[in-house]
């Protein structure tokens, strides 16, 4: 890492990984995890090959997790779709659920987790 070169916080790779980990999984993107990874590091310069494959494997588990949480409260995210003037839903106790399931990202990875996934598998 250059002298001049901050590193980057480790919320910062979580949402970077979380961003990889998206695109690999419902774009099928990458072809492989190692590519995937490998593209998760140069998102994140500095920060160790383990660390961007342990992150990259939690944003996945993070994923599946949105994605499982989601199905299960679509019709009450549908709900507020209806009601919704501005389109803006209330993850409120997803948010709480997925942080117990998926410790460590920040909450504004949960909810772009969660409205990612309702508008990727529900809504488009």
């Amino acid at each position: 890492m250059m002298a001049t070169q901050r590193r980057q916080s480790r919320g910062t790779l979580l949402r970077a990984a979380w961003e990889v980990a998206a695109y690999y999984r419902a774009h099928d993107a990458y072809g492989s995890e190692s590519r995937a990874c490998r593209a998760l590091q140069r998102r994140c310069p500095g920060f160790t090959v383990r660390q961007c494959q342990n992150a990259f494997r939690r944003a996945v588990a993070l994923y599946d997790t949105a994605v499982a949480l989601v199905a299960r409260h679509a019709d009450a995210l549908w709900g507020q779709m209806e009601v919704a003037a501005d389109g803006c839903l209330d993850y409120g106790d997803l948010v709480d659920e997925i942080r117990r399931r998926c410790p460590g990202f920040p909450v504004s990875v949960y909810r772009a987790a969660l409205g990612w996934v309702f508008f990727w598998h529900h809504l488009k």
